[in-house]
């Protein structure tokens, strides 16, 4: 299980466990889990950073993004957070002390309305 979860519009937690039924008395097996996991891990940071300088080098406007239907599921949380910041926005939530969405997650709530959604 892996959690991605963003902490400002250039940084990122990345929260993530294994579990296993099996060999769970050796150490040695959970060793070899963490070493490799931590590895497949580390190459999806370094992606995600070179990607990330890739964007930002168009900024302030991106390039036209392309959905297709493995990004369902993203694209469905954009659109519930959405709903939920023009609730919030709209006075239709009580606003406790909660922080308030980045700019950057009203930017991709925006660009994923624009956008073609993938409905595959």
């Amino acid at each position: 299980m892996h959690c991605v979860t963003p902490e400002t519009r250039t940084t990122t937690h990345y929260f993530w466990g294994v579990a296993r039924n099996f060999a769970v008395d050796d150490p040695s097996v959970t060793d070899y889990v963490v070493d490799a996991v931590t590895r497949v891990f580390t190459q999806d940071i370094q992606a995600a950073e070179a990607i990330e300088h890739i964007i930002a080098a168009w900024e302030p406007s991106y390039p036209e993004e392309l959905n297709i239907p493995v990004d369902g599921g993203p694209l469905q949380s954009r659109r519930i957070i959405e709903r939920m910041i023009a609730a919030e926005d709209s006075g239709q939530v009580n606003r406790n002390d909660s922080p308030r969405p980045d700019e950057a997650v009203r930017r991709a709530a925006a660009a994923s309305r624009d956008r073609n959604d993938c409905r595959g």
